[in-house]
């Protein structure tokens, strides 16, 4: 019976700090930049706009409100995004689009060449995002289109690309 307690026990406390797919990719999300090296030194953004496409949703919305506690490390600002505008899209530094994001393609065209998008689901990448953090059962796998960063003006830490699928897409 005690075993079977400690047992239920283990169990619990393993299930309620399970990790949601979003908040896992909330805080992917938010330690990229730390891997994150400017070919052109030029381009490097004083500080980090994160975009997000038509909507903050669950992703930007568990980001907001960690603001306080995460601008301790690191200056950024959240901007939402209403239509796959170059004008509007100029400013992001991330540009991070969830999987009901409607017309992805074009807001991955009007973006800068400086600009990183960011996607849900491997699709995304043919469509010419940059990188994907997609859930694979209970994880999320870090996705990188070799074909965008040879094209892109930055370049990955090392340990990074170690843990990332790269692939040409």
């Amino acid at each position: 019976m005690r075993a079977f307690c400690l047992l239920c026990l283990l169990v619990f406390s393993s299930v309620s700090f399970a990790k949601t797919a979003e908040q896992l990719r909330a805080a992917y999300l938010m330690q990229i930049p730390a891997f994150v090296r400017y070919t052109n030194t030029n381009h490097k953004p004083y500080q980090i706009t994160y975009c997000f496409a038509e909507q903050l949703g669950k992703v930007g919305g568990l980001i907001d409100a960690q603001q306080s506690v995460l601008k301790e490390r690191m200056s950024f600002s959240l901007v939402v995004v209403k239509q796959a505008n170059a004008n509007e899209l100029k400013e992001c530094t991330y540009l991070y689009l969830a999987k009901n994001t409607d017309n992805i393609d074009q807001y991955i065209k009007q973006a800068d060449t400086k600009t990183i998008a960011i996607g849900e689901e491997l699709s995304v990448m043919e469509d010419g995002a940059l990188m994907s953090l997609v859930q694979e059962q209970n994880k999320i796998r870090i996705h990188i289109n070799r074909t965008k960063l040879d094209e892109n003006t930055v370049s990955f830490n090392a340990r990074l690309m170690s843990l990332a699928k790269v692939a040409n897409y």
